[in-house]
C-alpha cells in the first residue's frame, strides 16, 4: 500500500500523535522493512520519526516499531538496540535536561506458549549477556500474555511456563505493571477475539521512578483500525520544569452571556475614555488618579 493511501495505517497514526498529543508510540504489526520505512520518511520526514525492526526474511509478517512525535520529542542523538528481530527493539532518545529515556517495544509471538516463553527468555539473556547496554525504562506493547486470570474473559490463568519467564524478565528490569498497580480490582481488556473472549495483552510496565511520576493511565480505542484498544499514560521526570495553571481566561460559557459581553463592553468604553482624557490633561494626573490606575480599576469591575 502507498504511503499516502487514505487507508494507510500510518496516515492515521501522523494524525493521533498530533491530535493526542502522544510522545512516543509503540506499534506491533508494524509490517515494515527498509523500503516501506524510506517511503514513511519521506512523507513525514519533519513531524514523526520510526525505528523499526522486521523478522528477518518476512516483512510482511509482524515486526515492531516505535515511533516517535518529532513536534514534542528530540530524536537527534537516537540509539537503538534489536534485542530479538522483529519482536523486541530498544531505543533511547533525549528526555528532559539531557536525561534519557529507554524505551523497550516488544511484539511477542503467540504462536503457541513455548514459542511466547522462550521469546521471554531471549530477551532476558540479551541484557544480562550485554551489560553495557541500558535497562528500560518502559517496556510496552503486545505481550500475547496475562500474568493474572482476571485480565481474560472468561477469567483463565496463561500458561504458567511463560508467565513465569515473563515475570523473571521482569524482575530483572525492575519493571511493573503501571495500570494494574492503579487500577488493582479493575477488569478491563484490550484485545476483543470475540464477544465473548477478551483479554489485556497490551501493557506498559515501567521502572518505579517512572511509575510515580505517572498518571492518566488509560485503555481506549485508537484512530487506527486494529482490534486492539490503545494502553496510554503520561510521564514526567524529576528534571522537568514546574508549571503553573496558565493565564487566566474568561470561561466560554461567560462569554457567550449577552448581557455579560454588553456591560463588559460598556464599561470598557468608559474606561478607555477616561484614559485618554487624563492623557489629554497631563495636570490632572496624580498618583492615584493615572491611565495605569484607571486600567486596573476598569478590569477590577
Amino acid at each position: 500500500m502507498s504511503p499516502n493511501d487514505p487507508e494507510n495505517k500510518w496516515l492515521h497514526l501522523n494524525q493521533e500523535l498530533r491530535d493526542r498529543r502522544i510522545a512516543v508510540m509503540i506499534v506491533g504489526e508494524a509490517h515494515l522493512n527498509s523500503e516501506r520505512k524510506k517511503k514513511i520518511d519521506d512523507i513525514f520526514e519533519s513531524v514523526m520519526h520510526v525505528e523499526h525492526s522486521e523478522i528477518p526474511g518476512r516483512p510482511n509478517a509482524g515486526g515492531v516499531a516505535i515511533t516517535f512525535n518529532k513536534r514534542l520529542t528530540n530524536t537527534d542523538n537516537l540509539k537503538r538496540w534489536e534485542i530479538v528481530p522483529g519482536h523486541a527493539l530498544q531505543v533511547q532518545f533525549e528526555w528532559h535536561h539531557g536525561k534519557a529515556l529507554n524505551v523497550l517495544g516488544v511484539y511477542a509471538p503467540n504462536s503457541s506458549p513455548a514459542v511466547n516463553a522462550e521469546f521471554w527468555k531471549k530477551v532476558l539473556t540479551f541484557y544480562e549477556t550485554h551489560p553495557n547496554v541500558p535497562r528500560p525504562d518502559l517496556l510496552g506493547g503486545d505481550t500475547n500474555l496475562v500474568e493474572e486470570g482476571i485480565d481474560r474473559l472468561p477469567v483463565k490463568e496463561d500458561n504458567e511456563a511463560a508467565v513465569m519467564a515473563f515475570d523473571a524478565l521482569k524482575t530483572k528490569l525492575k519493571l511493573s505493571d503501571g495500570w494494574r498497580r492503579t487500577f488493582p480490582d479493575e477488569k478491563n481488556y484490550t484485545y476483543q477475539h470475540t464477544n465473548l473472549k477478551m483479554a489485556r495483552l497490551d501493557q506498559i510496565y515501567v521502572t518505579e521512578e517512572l511509575f510515580v511520576n505517572s498518571r492518566e493511565w488509560d485503555i481506549e480505542e485508537p484512530a487506527v483500525k486494529t482490534d486492539h484498544q490503545m494502553v496510554s499514560v503520561q510521564l514526567t521526570c524529576d528534571e522537568a520544569p514546574d508549571t503553573g495553571t496558565g493565564r487566566w481566561s474568561i470561561p466560554d460559557v461567560v462569554v457567550k452571556d449577552k448581557q455579560f459581553m454588553k456591560y463588559a463592553v460598556e464599561e470598557t468604553h468608559k474606561t478607555a475614555e477616561k484614559m485618554n482624557d487624563l492623557t489629554s490633561h497631563q495636570e490632572r494626573r496624580t498618583e492615584n488618579e493615572n491611565p495605569q490606575t484607571l486600567f486596573e480599576q476598569g478590569c477590577a469591575k
